[in-house]
């Protein structure tokens, strides 16, 4: 299982089912597609160190991405649609 799943600039849409089954995921790069929304699902990757969402057209973000309290390396945003981020990811900051 890889500990890596690099789909920068594939001109996605939707993220493909088989990506919330790498559970053993550390890095996920996810950067310059098409993403509108991105699914609870992300909740389960526990293992995330490094999330890149950045380059996108996402406007919300789920609320399970506060679940990922090993995301403690990297998470980018930028130039997405996003007005707000989840409440739940308030928990996150204290894990620094």
């Amino acid at each position: 299982m890889s500990v890596e799943v690099n789909l920068w600039n594939q001109a996605l849409r939707r993220v493909p089912q088989w990506v919330w089954k790498q559970t053993e995921l550390r890095t996920l790069i996810l950067a310059g597609n098409r993403l509108t929304d991105l699914s609870e699902q992300i909740g389960g990757l526990q293992k995330l160190r490094t999330l890149d969402l950045g380059h996108n057209q996402l406007a919300v973000l789920p609320d399970s991405l506060g679940d990922l309290t090993g995301l403690r390396d990297f998470l980018y945003l930028h130039h997405n649609r996003l007005t707000a981020i989840p409440h739940s990811m308030e928990r996150l900051k204290d894990l620094r």
